[in-house]
């Protein structure tokens, strides 16, 4: 994890009510106002949605790294 001067860990619990850490590139992603929006309205979906738009993101995202391929 990239140390940077004055920031603090941020901590969240688990479902099991277990600390974890959320990590840099979380931290830096929702650093942008259109993915805390994203999430916002991805954690009001039921479990069943969720996983079906996080298969959607995971595509849309395969075939951005295979149309970058030479």
């Amino acid at each position: 994890m990239k140390n940077v001067s004055g920031a603090r860990p941020a901590w969240f619990l688990n479902r099991d009510d277990s600390l974890a850490l959320l990590d840099e590139e979380l931290v830096e992603t929702l650093r942008d106002e259109t993915a805390r929006a994203v999430v916002r309205e991805v954690g009001r979906l039921p479990e069943k949605d969720r996983g079906l738009v996080l298969r959607i993101v995971r595509q849309i995202g395969e075939e951005r790294d295979a149309s970058d391929e030479p």
